[in-house]
């Protein structure tokens, strides 16, 4: 009857001192290191070629205030009635140019409030340069409404992301759990 055990084993048979040929573990490395350098570095000579095609923008305020001026603004005009003419609101090229290259955005039909902060009054029509935080354009009140119409996504994301971190960190906790439990049997 033979023993079973670390003593009878076949990988206590051989001879664990030989010498593994280096040669052709150096070149495996070597190819298996170079390529993926070698593609790293193109993909910086791309990334670095690429940047010169970009259109390049003054600065035009932090994105942030400028969504906030339009609810400011909606909020102050609230009980002033909406125009049902859409070409009545204010628009300033000068304004828009720093927060848009090409064009305007669409006119939509959602969120029609908020329409009330681009209202031109009898009061900001005399005003060369309209306070921004009575008086927005109609491309800023679309920028807001296009972000509104992004958070369910926004959320959703958010939630998803929250499920999978628990699902790690639960599967985490019973792999040590299991690894105690055997370490202590």
């Amino acid at each position: 009857m033979e023993a079973y055990g670390p003593a009878s084993s076949p990988l206590r048979q051989t001879n664990l001192n030989q010498r593994i040929p280096s040669q052709p573990l150096k070149k495996a490395s070597g190819i298996g290191l170079g390529i993926p350098t070698i593609a790293m570095g193109l993909s910086l000579v791309i990334f670095l070629l690429g940047g010169l095609l970009y259109k390049k923008l003054r600065l035009g305020g932090s994105p942030l205030t400028r969504l906030a001026q339009v609810v400011v603004a909606a909020v102050k005009k609230r009980k002033m009635s909406l125009l049902d003419d859409s070409s009545k609101l204010y628009v300033n090229k000068e304004l828009d140019a720093t927060i848009s290259v090409h064009g305007r955005l669409l006119h939509t039909d959602q969120f029609r409030w908020l329409y009330k902060a681009a209202v031109v009054t009898r009061k900001e029509e005399q005003v060369q340069k309209p306070n921004l935080w009575r008086l927005v354009t109609v491309h800023v009140v679309e920028e807001l409404k296009s972000i509104i119409r992004m958070l369910p996504n926004i959320i959703c994301c958010l939630l998803l992301r929250c499920v999978a971190a628990h699902f790690q960190t639960s599967v985490l906790n019973f792999f040590y759990f299991f690894v105690i439990v055997r370490v202590i049997k």
